[in-house]
């Protein structure tokens, strides 16, 4: 859950304490009763939500994590890539293995990534000949199979926080949203006591209304490496296609920007004497978003 959701689920339990050890107010009130039924089916379905989306961290490594986004944004580049490629050369067939979703490569379960990277290779590498040089290489090619080679040997496991799945975070989302419409309805029922009983239309309002959250706390670092001799690339500059915002890489070749949209979006790296870098990257909301890239020198 994200800091909103959090601050608002939070939110929907207090208020359902506070409905429970005052419900001697409003016993004889049938529209605030039926009311207060509707919120509490709401939070219900809500709440059955909650332990599914909820995060294990047993067995769980940080390292298997970042390397699963490694290759799931490296096989859905080279992927893309090929796709066009493929599409270009008018082999539709042969395009149509492709998998070129990030999503569905960094979603899915740990095993099934690995097949799944495997396959796609397997369709980049048959076709080589036709999509080299121009859309994937040789050395693109090498760079997937280092890449599935440093996941598979990962210990631990990546899927402790992606067990859910879109359309439960999507569900979860919903009844977040028809909690807070039971809620709004609440408070217009509760106008009643505004003036019969001030303290608890007060309490009412206040224990109905989320906190303030900062919202805007997710980030992206990018460290620019020179592909040939991994030495720091500096005055590197970023750009998301979300965002007007961009970074310049420092002595250490690092990038940082704040305050970005999260979701899938298109990184772009330009730097003097290099070749620009174009990928696709999944920014996670509430987080400190790390991504290394790798620049070939200019012809």
């Amino acid at each position: 859950m994200n800091a909103y959701q959090i601050a608002t689920t939070t939110m929907h339990n207090g208020l359902n304490t506070f409905l429970d050890k005052n419900a001697a107010i409003y016993a004889n009130d049938n529209a605030f009763l039926k009311g207060v039924t509707t919120f509490k089916n709401k939070l219900a379905i809500q709440s059955n939500y909650r332990p599914q989306l909820a995060t294990n961290t047993e067995a769980y490594s940080h390292i298997k994590r970042e390397l699963k986004q490694v290759l799931a944004d490296s096989i859905a580049r080279f992927s893309g890539l090929g796709y066009v490629g493929l599409k270009q050369a008018a082999l539709n067939l042969e395009a149509a293995k492709l998998t070129t979703a990030f999503s569905e490569y960094y979603y899915c379960a740990d095993a099934a990534l690995e097949d799944l990277a495997q396959a796609n290779r397997e369709v980049l590498n048959n076709n080589l000949a036709v999509l080299s040089p121009d859309y994937v290489t040789a050395a693109d090619i090498a760079a997937v199979d280092a890449a599935i080679l440093q996941f598979s040997k990962a210990k631990g496991s990546s899927e402790s926080v992606y067990k859910d799945s879109p359309s439960l975070r999507s569900g979860f989302r919903g009844a977040i949203a028809e909690t807070n419409d039971a809620i709004a309805d609440l408070r217009f029922l509760g106008l009643r006591y505004k003036l019969s009983n001030e303290d608890f239309y007060n309490s009412l309002i206040h224990e109905s209304t989320v906190i303030r959250v900062n919202t805007h706390h997710t980030s992206l670092k990018v460290v620019v490496l020179n592909a040939n001799d991994g030495s720091k690339v500096m005055n590197a500059i970023a750009s998301l296609n979300k965002s007007k915002k961009t970074g310049n890489s420092d002595n250490d070749g690092l990038i940082e920007i704040d305050e970005i949209a999260n979701g899938k979006t298109i990184l772009t790296i330009k730097a003097s004497g290099y070749k620009e870098l174009v990928q696709t990257i999944y920014i996670e909301r509430g987080r400190t978003n790390q991504v290394e890239v790798k620049l070939e020198k200019a012809a």
